[in-house]
């Protein structure tokens, strides 16, 4: 019999994944919200 050993990845790898997600969650939000009156304006929405 043979047994396959498993490396574990990094644990701070899933870390440096998910902060990286939060930061373009917020960056996101932010330019939205200073983008979207003139985008409305654009639109003629009120």
């Amino acid at each position: 019999m043979s047994e396959t050993l498993h490396k574990r990845k990094p644990p701070y790898l899933m870390l440096v994944i998910l902060f990286i997600g939060a930061f373009v969650s917020f960056l996101n939000n932010s330019l939205l919200n200073v983008a979207l009156p003139s985008i409305m304006k654009d639109l003629d929405i009120k």
